[in-house]
């Protein structure tokens, strides 16, 4: 099975939102519109672009312009920016066993290769940016067709509603992380496939999804709900022997955080 992650940038990769906010309230004196602070920002986080806009003052037929502006003025802060903890790391060892990585946003391209290039971050075998930012599912499309990329083995990651839509016009599972622009609630009301709080969990998740003699089903004794509940019917757990060295070997103290009581059988049965 070859599996391919393809990766958001703007707060999934890099931990960018403070950096563009900063962004768009240097803009405010130009275009007139109110200044973010954190109560603002709050209120209109989970709020779609033209609605934020107006929550904003700010011109809804102004917004495309705004948007090419804050895109190109994106290249001076780049340079200040980092990653977000953990995540090269874990796409590192995702690349180590074989998963291939793809990086799709709706920033540009010289963003992208200045924000990596800065980073030595080398293991993505293509980066994207889109022509607009409700344009990702096409680049998704496009990317798959060119590289033989087969939707049930294809998956993306992103922070915000519009990377689960993309998804979903895809066809392709879709990872949604809590680190980024919208909410933890907001993305769980709209039922990505998983919803992930540290890169550590995307690690695990992976991990499994990987292995093609992994057979997922977990039973946890503590009443808490597993990464993958998804995935399966709470009834039981399987290894296939080759399996189980490289599951451990990812990270039995970061599995037993999530679920801290489970059961794990070597069988072919389901409990």
């Amino acid at each position: 099975m070859n599996t391919t992650l393809i990766c958001d940038f703007d707060g999934t990769l890099a931990d960018s939102i403070s950096g563009i906010l900063g962004l768009v309230n240097s803009l405010a004196p130009r275009y007139g519109f109110r200044s973010l602070d954190h109560e603002l920002f709050d209120r209109i986080r989970n709020l779609p672009f033209r609605q934020a806009a107006r929550e904003m003052n700010f011109p809804t037929w102004k917004l495309g312009q705004a948007i090419r502006v804050v895109l190109h003025e994106y290249r001076h802060i780049i340079h200040s920016l980092e990653p977000y903890p953990g995540m090269v790391d874990v796409l590192k060892k995702l690349s180590s066993q074989g998963i291939r990585l793809g990086l799709i946003s709706s920033n540009n391209t010289d963003n992208l290769h200045s924000f990596l290039e800065k980073h030595d971050i080398d293991f993505f075998h293509w980066v994207e940016g889109t022509h607009g930012i409700l344009r990702k599912h096409r680049s998704i499309k496009a990317q798959m067709k060119k590289h033989g990329l087969k939707k049930e083995n294809t998956f993306y990651i992103g922070d915000e509603v519009r990377d689960i839509k993309a998804a979903r016009r895809s066809g392709i599972k879709v990872i949604s992380v809590s680190w980024g622009l919208h909410s933890r609630q907001y993305l769980q009301n709209n039922k990505p496939d998983w919803l992930i709080d540290t890169p550590a969990e995307l690690l695990e998740l992976m991990t499994i999804k990987y292995h093609p003699n992994l057979q997922m089903g977990i039973t946890c004794h503590s009443g808490r709900n597993c990464l993958w509940d998804c995935e399966m019917n709470r009834t039981g757990f399987r290894l296939c022997h080759s399996a189980l060295w490289t599951f451990l070997d990812v990270s039995v103290s970061g599995f037993l955080q999530i679920c801290p009581s489970f059961r794990v059988f070597s069988d072919h049965r389901f409990f």
